[in-house]
């Protein structure tokens, strides 16, 4: 998901800013929800009820890093430290083949 369509943008505007957002992850393999606001100096909480076990990767934003929650389980990111920045999350599919759980984190101040 890449904000940038007008529909998109008027839904992550109405995000609601959050010291410790919840995403999670569903059976279908979507986050919910997959934009979220967090306020600098705190973390996003993963909650996996996916069913499986996966890794969350991020090609911008290093507070992804050890977000590998267990089935049934949850773990926090990392603390998100600069106002602006916009961090892309996803998960490999076992054969890495395509990207699920796709998602984007504000950080705001």
């Amino acid at each position: 998901m890449t904000i940038n369509g007008s529909a998109e943008a008027s839904a992550a505007s109405a995000a609601t800013v959050s010291t410790e957002p919840v995403i999670t992850m569903l059976p279908d393999y979507t986050a919910s929800p997959s934009y979220v606001q967090v306020k600098v100096g705190y973390r996003v909480k993963f909650v996996n009820d996916s069913g499986r076990y996966f890794q969350i990767h991020s090609n911008n934003c290093s507070q992804f890093t050890m977000v590998d929650p267990s089935p049934g389980s949850w773990v926090l990111s990392g603390i998100f430290k600069y106002t602006g920045k916009i961090c892309n999350f996803y998960a490999w599919d076992t054969n890495w083949s395509r990207k699920l759980f796709e998602g984007q984190v504000e950080v705001v101040p």
